[in-house]
């Protein structure tokens, strides 16, 4: 059969199924999202063959999707081992344990936001919610906060640095896809960050205050056992933070983020053996199958017991499939010919940066997975940022706004399950809360239009 060019129909129908799928069993039905996105992938696959796309075509599209999630499947099992070896080490625990001496239900939130900004900067989203994320969760829960409250702060903080940072993933991922220069990038994107920054810290002022202050003596009764819990189980001290230490030195001196992850790792895997006296063949099973806390407290236990490769399984899964499927949407030409419609309506600076933010929106709840949501539509949109005039690190800055920082938002995106599987609540009940992943993109579609007046006036002028 001779190749057909896509239509724009073939890939409506493509993703139109996809979404209906993933409707219909993930919130109606209340069931996983991979079977959904494997039945995309037939439907995709169908599509293409009657395009004209052969078996071997539409396989070497869908092992070229999956190729490109390679990086991102390595970092979440380094992850889950990181974890589990940082409970055991008593890192997880040493933070939660300074933590609730010092933390009010009043100024939580906000310290919150602002700790797991600073700490994404060097270690990225993942390992800060992974991490530090942890820890607060439980100094949040045993203040009395509603935990989605609590998540929401830490996803915030923990995309600033995804957003920002030169040594996130998704931050050179949208240089490279943009062919922008990175710290140009980030450099044009300080202004309009500062402004949000003290936004969410303001946001997150106003709902501490307006949150009931616990008595000294109501916190105290809740942290005492718990503190007494953790020093009785896990020697806690300066030596706790070394394996964060540790990974911090190795970002700091530009090591990529696996092996400053598995490094981290390692380190706690060797403090849990030293320090905490924990036998090789635990450790080893903890990195496995996730730490099982014994303390004695239910609550404790819950929060404790975390990590493992094993718990990653279920979010890498959902990453090779969804890669799978966009894999054979860009290769059969059916995610162009979706957009090219839309590109030729186009007018305005403001227009190609609202679209490319809902397209970059709609492939984190479609694809669903962050660096396609990147990846997709750069592609679908770099020619025509530069033939409109508009610079490669706009077009990067767009597609981190549009994309990275709303990938958690999703409940099914790789990036929400990850937050599901660390921190135990859903995308729906802490999106609301988490202001920095909403508003940036809010302010990148204002930023636009500022940009397009501004053209406006200097065609005038001139």
């Amino acid at each position: 059969m001779k190749t057909k060019q896509a239509k724009f129909y073939h890939g409506l129908i493509s993703i139109g199924v996809l979404a209906a799928l993933m409707f219909v069993s993930v919130v109606v039905l209340g069931t996983e999202p991979q079977i959904p996105l494997v039945l995309g992938c037939i439907i995709a696959g169908i599509i293409a063959t009657v395009i004209g796309y052969k078996w071997d075509d539409i396989l070497e599209s869908m092992l070229t999707g999956i190729h490109q999630s390679l990086e991102a499947v390595l970092i979440l099992f380094s992850i889950g081992i990181l974890v589990s070896t940082w409970i055991a080490s008593g890192t997880v625990p040493a933070m939660i344990y300074y933590g609730l001496s010092i933390v009010t239900p009043r100024t939580f939130l906000v310290a919150t936001f602002v700790v797991c900004s600073i700490v994404s900067m060097i270690v990225g989203a993942w390992g800060t919610v992974g991490s530090v994320g942890l820890a607060f969760l439980g100094i949040g829960q045993t203040i009395g906060l509603e935990s989605a409250i609590v998540v929401g702060a830490i996803v915030a903080g923990s995309y600033v640095g995804d957003k920002l940072s030169p040594f996130s993933d998704g931050t050179n991922l949208a240089a490279s896809v943009a062919g922008a220069d990175l710290f140009r990038m980030i450099k044009e994107m300080l202004g309009l960050f500062g402004v949000i920054y003290v936004l969410c810290i303001i946001g997150y002022v106003f709902i501490g205050l307006s949150m009931p202050e616990a008595q000294p003596e109501q916190i105290a009764a809740s942290i005492d056992p718990l503190k007494e819990a953790i020093a009785a189980n896990f020697k806690i001290g300066v030596v706790s933070f070394l394996p964060l230490v540790v990974m911090i030195v190795c970002v700091i001196f530009k090591m990529p983020s696996l092996p400053a992850l598995l490094i981290g790792a390692l380190a706690g895997a060797l403090q849990a053996v030293i320090v905490q006296g924990v036998g090789a063949a635990e450790i080893i099973g903890f990195a496995t199958s996730g730490f099982v806390s014994e303390t004695g407290l239910p609550f404790l236990d819950d929060l404790l017991s975390a990590g493992g490769l094993e718990t990653m399984l279920r979010t890498v899964s959902i990453i090779v499939i969804a890669m799978a499927f966009g894999g054979i949407m860009q290769g059969t030409g059916q995610m162009d010919a979706l957009v090219e419609p839309i590109v030729k309506r186009i007018r305005s600076w403001a227009s190609m940066i609202a679209v490319t933010i809902v397209t970059c929106i709609g492939a984190n709840i479609l694809l669903p997975d962050q660096y396609l949501g990147i990846t997709v539509p750069g592609q679908m949109y770099g020619r025509e940022f530069e033939k409109r005039g508009m610079s490669k690190e706009l077009l990067g800055n767009v597609l981190g706004a549009g994309a990275a920082v709303t990938s958690a938002l999703v409940p099914w995106n790789t990036c929400g399950m990850y937050v599901e599987t660390i921190l135990g609540s859903t995308a729906p009940e802490y999106s609301v809360y988490a202001i920095f992943n909403w508003m940036l993109p809010i302010g990148m579609i204002l930023f636009g239009i500022i940009l397009t007046v501004k053209q406006g006036k200097a065609k005038k002028s001139a």
